[in-house]
């Protein structure tokens, strides 16, 4: 890999850990571009070279801004791509607007391919988001024991929210024989 690519990314990659960092996504930008001297001419530039790691940050960036660099439908492209380089935080955000009519169509059918793939590929939201759709049934056939399988998956990775799922499955016996000393642990393993 050629050192200014190396470059490169090290600088997108110091990007995307910096846009957490403050408060504001306008204090963010502009601590941004003075820190590193990177431009969203830059990052587009890295991006469309095929980047994921640029693709997503731009999706953020489109997607999250306060002020004048907010657009859904660029958001969308950008995480779209960024999605479809197999980024499965990308393939989450992309079924998040898929199902909410964000940068694209409102399309139930085209947001669940996604969750799926982002789910098997290992994104704990995505498994959570899995594990409820089941459970709730109103847009897919309800199937309880396809919601315990995604909910522990994703509560095997630390997520509180599966894990508190788990314990109500197990509680009011769905998907599962009742067992309150399994719901109870469950419910413990959310507190922490």
């Amino acid at each position: 890999m050629p050192f200014q690519r190396r470059i490169l990314l090290l600088v997108v990659s110091s990007l995307f850990s910096f846009l957490f960092v403050l408060p504001s996504f306008a204090q963010k930008k502009e601590a941004l571009c003075q820190k590193y001297a990177i431009s969203i001419v830059e990052l587009k530039r890295a991006a469309s070279d095929g980047d994921a790691h640029s693709q997503l940050c731009l999706g953020e960036i489109y997607l999250n801004d306060e002020g004048s660099y907010r657009d859904y439908k660029e958001a969308f492209k950008w995480f779209f791509l960024a999605a479809s380089n197999g980024d499965a935080n990308a393939q989450y955000i992309v079924g998040v607007l898929n199902d909410d009519g964000k940068g694209a169509p409102r399309n139930f059918k085209e947001a669940l391919k996604w969750y799926t793939l982002s789910a098997e590929n290992g994104n704990q939201k995505s498994q959570l988001m899995m594990g409820l759709i089941y459970k709730e049934g109103e847009k897919v056939k309800r199937d309880y024991k396809e919601s315990m399988r995604w909910f522990h998956l994703a509560a095997a990775q630390g997520n509180r929210d599966a894990q508190f799922q788990l314990g109500l499955m197990y509680g009011l016996g769905r998907g599962t024989p009742q067992d309150s000393n399994e719901a109870r642990k469950w419910f413990d393993s959310a507190k922490r």
